[in-house]
């Protein structure tokens, strides 16, 4: 029986027998002769156990209960549900990579929605709609080098940009070019008056939370790239809708 298949196997046993002076119900009790014998057997076998009890009321149960569960926990060693012996060094080395995967995941994810929700908490003193900026150059004539300028609305400029970023980053030279490409078409050798225009205009819609920048040590050059409000700014001008 279950019993005696723990005891052989060093399974610790608590066992509570209800004291006999007590006066059970009719159909509480056995009445065959034979189980009944079987049965005072079994108890006395079982009292022998270092961890017996003997209870007379359901409250006197609960308490040796509690007693006995501490006094094993106490006495008795004995390994955990997870035993130390049931891992190897494999298993345990796939199941931290699994882990440090989860969390990059975890990660990345997180780093997605605060960009999402950046948006909530930034600064709304600059500009970008209604606002133009003036584009000075100078470029080559037949007459010789020559100086301009023209104003654009930062909007404009940024579609100009963001275009080019579809679904990828790029460097600052090509944003001049696409630039230059834009809003210089037909002015010959023409350069930006100002070097630095188009960091200032990059930072500009960083500032927005339009546009996010990273280094690349392979190429070392700093790219540029569209944020998901980026995207749908630029979106919802360019794409044609139905009417």
């Amino acid at each position: 029986m279950e019993y005696d298949y723990a005891i052989e196997q060093g399974i610790p046993v608590l066992v509570f027998a209800i004291d006999e002076n007590i006066e059970l119900a009719s159909d509480k009790v056995e009445t065959d002769k034979s189980k009944i014998e079987k049965l005072k057997m079994f108890r006395t076998k079982a009292m022998t156990n270092r961890l017996a009890s003997i209870w007379a009321t359901p409250e006197d149960l609960t308490g040796k209960l509690a007693i006995s569960i501490m006094k094993a926990r106490t006495e008795i060693k004995r390994p955990g549900w997870q035993r130390a012996v049931d891992f190897d060094e494999a298993s345990l080395r796939r199941e931290i990579m699994e882990l440090k995967n989860e969390n990059k995941k975890l990660a990345d994810d997180l780093k997605a929605a605060r960009e999402e929700i950046s948006f909530l908490t930034e600064e709304t003193d600059i500009a970008f709609e209604d606002c133009e900026v003036k584009i000075e150059y100078h470029y080559q004539s037949q007459s010789g080098l020559r100086a301009g300028s023209l104003n654009v609305s930062l909007q404009d400029l940024f579609i100009t940009i963001a275009t080019e970023m579809m679904e990828v980053s790029i460097a600052e030279p090509l944003v001049e070019k696409a630039i230059k490409v834009k809003f210089l078409f037909g002015k010959r050798e023409s350069r930006l008056a100002d070097i630095q225009f188009v960091k200032k205009m990059l930072n500009q819609y960083r500032a927005l939370n339009l546009v996010y920048s990273y280094w690349n040590n392979d190429n070392r050059e700093l790219y540029w790239g569209l944020t998901n409000k980026g995207r749908k700014v630029r979106d919802d001008t360019i794409l044609i809708r139905n009417n």
